[in-house]
């Protein structure tokens, strides 16, 4: 079973992966950056069969369907979407915890008219201010290991699922 470490190396790599442009599609002749100029980017109901059609160079989804664990893509659905080539990477917000998440604890609050309301006794790791584009989310303190405790099993989820890499959002949380 991997560790913490590994998880974080996983995670790491993907983000190398995007950044330093490195892919398994050739470059076409005289163009730039030619292996992601196709991207998808689909973080709701991703079709596995439309996905393999796509032709695209670089696809990040979700790892689930609509965000519960009932809907998780599995090894056959990642196989399927790459078959094409596609590097598949899985949508990763490591910095904000959502209430329609099944890793979100009843006890840290619930949603009123659309906007999450944080218990007083919520973790300390955990935001208060709701994001104002997504009422459901608040930023978290993604530095602490109470937060990552959470994200490992995660993260050990889509490498199962075999996902190419993780694709990392609210990384900038910090700054808030």
């Amino acid at each position: 079973m991997p560790g913490k470490h590994q998880i974080l190396c996983f995670a790491f790599c993907a983000l190398l992966l995007m950044v330093s442009g490195c892919s398994s599609v050739p470059a076409e002749k005289g163009t730039e950056d030619a292996a992601f100029k196709r991207w998808h980017y689909q973080l709701q109901n991703a079709d596995p069969v439309q996905l393999a059609a796509g032709g695209y160079s670089v696809a990040v989804i979700d790892p689930t369907a609509d965000g519960s664990e009932e809907t998780r893509y599995a090894q056959e659905h990642l196989e399927q979407m790459k078959a094409n080539g596609t590097t598949v990477l899985a949508y990763f917000s490591i910095g904000e915890a959502s209430s329609y998440l099944d890793y979100w604890n009843p006890n840290w609050g619930t949603e009123r008219d659309g906007v999450l309301q944080v218990a007083e006794e919520a973790p300390e790791w955990l935001g208060r201010t709701p994001n104002p584009d997504w009422p459901e989310s608040v930023k978290v303190r993604y530095w602490q290991e109470a937060w990552w405790d959470i994200l490992e099993p995660e993260l050990k989820k889509i490498k199962k699922a075999g996902f190419d890499g993780v694709y990392l959002d609210i990384v900038d949380a910090y700054y808030y």
